[in-house]
């Protein structure tokens, strides 16, 4: 299975912040792989200065999980259900990481 980190996550890692450390030492642990989503490849990249070198950023290098179509059915699902049960808005790119871990 393996971990799927959101781009806060990615962000936190980047910035060489702690506060990972114990999720990351658990998946090491379980001998579990970490994951991102392309969607948070694209919303971290987006936030980065135009001088950035991105092969100067490890994670990106790594393996991503793209978005097929079971996955944008599955967000357009949970997209409709926040919106009926719950009057919530969720982002498109929220739902389709969510998706991925269903």
């Amino acid at each position: 299975m393996g971990y799927l980190f959101d781009t806060n996550a990615a962000i936190a890692l980047h910035r060489l912040d702690t506060s990972l450390d114990k999720v990351i030492q658990q998946a090491e642990k379980d001998k579990e792989n970490i994951f991102f989503s392309v969607i948070t490849q694209s919303e971290f990249i987006a936030g980065l200065s135009t001088e950035t070198d991105l092969g100067s950023i490890p994670f990106l290098g790594g393996e991503f999980i793209e978005v097929n179509s079971e996955i944008a059915i599955k967000a357009g699902r949970i997209r409709r259900e926040q919106k009926d049960k719950f009057a919530r808005r969720l982002k498109t790119p929220d739902a389709l990481i969510l998706a991925m871990l269903l």
